[in-house]
């Protein structure tokens, strides 16, 4: 059986909550799709004492085509799609 190590969940809703747990937790991790950090918690690779889960934070989930900047795609972005290039 493959146990986690325990550790504390956070879930931000905004940009500047996700910035002040990363300047006040210590040994945090950044929880952005999990792919890498499940397998490397599974794997006992890590060991946070906090994981910091920012894929509910709206800016970092948006996409959009400025004028004159170009193409903005947040960091947690999954649902690209030519589709959206062409709206």
């Amino acid at each position: 059986m493959n146990i986690l190590t325990p550790f504390e969940y956070f879930r931000p809703e905004t940009l500047d909550e996700a910035l002040e747990l990363l300047a006040t937790k210590e040994n945090a991790k950044v929880l952005a799709g999990g792919t890498d950090l499940v397998v490397q918690l599974k794997e006992k690779m890590i060991h946070p004492a906090n994981v910091i889960d920012i894929t509910r934070i709206p800016e970092l989930n948006e996409f959009k085509v400025e004028d004159g900047k170009g193409a903005v795609i947040g960091a947690c972005q999954l649902t690209l799609s030519a589709n959206s290039l062409l709206n």
